[in-house]
């Protein structure tokens, strides 16, 4: 009977102005679904209350109105899903608007919910949704989504700058996977987002922990793919200058070191003496750490620093090698300079010979 009644209101009820029988109709379909077992049975009624309730008088379209809403906000994703998927697209569409917003608060919480309610979504809306979870303790949400989405979104730039504005109330552990996000994303290939990241990655290194260096290091180790020069060179040289002024450089700034050295080929001669004297005077030279020189040399590694230029950085470190007691400590250094010879070098070389025989 309610299904036959669907049909007949889906093509009349445009046309039907008798609010009493409406009213008649709806009062004994309202104590039919309130008898009804549970959401799936109470779903049947929905249709013929979504055509009913421009019809019916203010009292009943109150009620109506509280048995959508109790369908929308209490009934599960599969039993939401199948009444949906069981109507043609222009009902889906139109019932969707009815329930819009209490779906929508339940996609706040629920992923499965959020995952349902996309596709519903226009741009503009599915946007609003990112933004306010990104804003919300569910945040993950958010990242997931994006994801889903291959990062694509009506407006990456609101995106960005709230997921920037989010990391400021994170941990840096959980600053991590924002970061990565903010990547992906090329930071909304916008200046003034890329100059907000930058600087929050700074601050994340000067000043700060091993751990907040290490997601700093990691997130810009990514963003330098699409960073300019103009925003990493700065960066850099800001990080160099504020090791230079520390004393001692140790093992708890190995990702600020590392930072320093990703954009080595870009920096001046005096930035890169600058590191040479940090790492080879200030750390290998000093340490009794065998860990902090191993970590020292794997760090110049990559730089391939040549004796010839930075002569005097060398012969320090060769004869801390020469003059130290401690076996561990010598053998770290000698090992270290070896892995920094070159494949050719001159006979009887006078600095790689003398490494040779310690």
């Amino acid at each position: 009977i309610v299904e036959k009644a669907e049909l007949i209101l889906r093509g009349f009820s445009s046309q039907v102005n008798d609010s009493k029988k409406a009213d008649a109709l709806t009062t004994a379909l309202l104590q039919s679904s309130t008898n009804a077992s549970d959401f799936t049975q109470k779903s049947i009624f929905l249709p013929v209350f979504f055509y009913l309730i421009n019809i019916t008088s203010a009292n009943e379209k109150t009620s109506i109105e509280q048995v959508i809403q109790s369908f929308a906000k209490s009934a599960d994703v599969p039993t939401i899903k199948s009444f949906f998927d069981n109507k043609d697209d222009k009902f889906q569409q139109d019932f969707f608007q009815v329930v819009k917003l209490d779906l929508e608060e339940r996609a706040m919480q629920d992923k499965n919910f959020l995952d349902f309610v996309w596709n519903f979504e226009d741009g503009a809306s599915q946007n609003a949704m990112l933004v306010k979870l990104i804003d919300s303790s569910n945040h993950a949400f958010a990242l997931i989504k994006l994801g889903a989405e291959s990062y694509k979104t009506s407006d990456s730039k609101v995106i960005v700058e709230h997921l920037l504005t989010k990391a400021l109330t994170l941990s840096s552990p959980e600053r991590a996977v924002i970061y990565e996000t903010v990547n992906k994303m090329e930071c909304a290939k916008d200046k003034d987002l890329r100059e907000k990241y930058i600087n929050q990655l700074k601050s994340m290194v000067i000043g700060q922990d091993a751990t907040s260096q290490e997601v700093a290091f990691n997130a810009y180790n990514e963003a330098r793919n699409f960073l300019p020069h103009l925003i990493m060179l700065p960066f850099t040289v800001a990080i160099i200058d504020w090791l230079n002024n520390l004393d001692p450089v140790n093992i708890n700034y190995k990702f600020a070191l590392k930072i320093a050295l990703l954009y080595w080929d870009e920096i001046s001669d005096t930035h890169k003496d600058n590191l040479m004297t940090i790492i080879f005077d200030g750390v290998i030279a000093k340490t009794t750490l065998v860990d902090e020189i191993n970590m020292a040399f794997d760090i110049i590694y990559s730089a391939q620093p040549r004796y010839n230029k930075y002569k005097p950085h060398f012969d320090i470190t060769l004869s801390r090698a020469e003059g130290e007691q401690e076996p561990t400590i010598k053998e770290a250094i000698t090992t270290g300079l070896q892995k920094l010879k070159p494949s050719q070098v001159k006979p009887k070389h006078p600095f790689w010979g003398k490494v040779d025989k310690v």
